[in-house]
């Protein structure tokens, strides 16, 4: 199969491990798509994916290693709305999640590389960017205004030796009339 792609269609119910959908998910999508049979090679390109409220493109390919995917996928996104990529997440166990409201716009991109099996996962480096934010804290916490946060997530590779980590850059913010700026790293998530 060797094709080009266009469609309009919505994503509902998928579940994958211990992720389920949570909302609907319409969208327009062209792109181009290879798949060669005797090899199980696939090949992603120039996908463009449009919702009202994110806009994405994935490149990249998947092949089968002993009967495993290996996948090297790079997907970015430009004027994502922070409230509806939350939504979209799955559940998280920090306290109030769902009453924290975001808004302004995301932009970022992910790079997901490696096998991915039962004993194995692939390698995942996502880096993002909120602009022009605003975060309203729970319980009338108040509200962080003006916001320009970066994040960035790297899941590790447990054969380099390299464990996970997750960073946060808040380079611009003011709560109740004060300014902020500040830097947090969480390194050894792995453990």
């Amino acid at each position: 199969v060797d094709t080009e792609i266009e469609l309009i269609a919505t994503l509902h119910d998928f579940k994958s491990g211990k992720f389920s959908q949570n909302q609907s998910f319409p969208f327009e999508m062209n792109g181009a798509y290879k798949y060669i049979d005797s090899t199980g090679y696939q090949e992603i390109k120039d996908w463009k994916i449009d919702h009202d409220k994110i806009q994405m493109e994935v490149n990249g390919h998947i092949k089968k290693i002993e009967s495993n995917p290996w996948m090297d996928i790079e997907m970015k996104w430009r004027n994502g709305d922070p409230q509806f990529i939350k939504s979209i997440l799955p559940a998280q166990s920090i306290r109030n999640w769902n009453d924290y409201e975001l808004s302004g716009k995301t932009s970022g991109n992910m790079q997901v590389k490696g096998i991915s099996s039962s004993k194995e996962s692939p390698h995942i480096v996502m880096a993002a960017e909120l602009k022009s934010g605003s975060i309203k804290l729970p319980d009338g916490a108040g509200q962080l205004k003006n916001v320009v946060l970066n994040l960035h997530y790297n899941s590790g590779e447990p054969k380099e030796k390299k464990d996970a980590y997750f960073s946060a850059n808040l380079h611009n913010a003011s709560y109740q009339g004060n300014d902020l700026k500040g830097e947090m790293r969480l390194d050894n998530l792995s453990k």
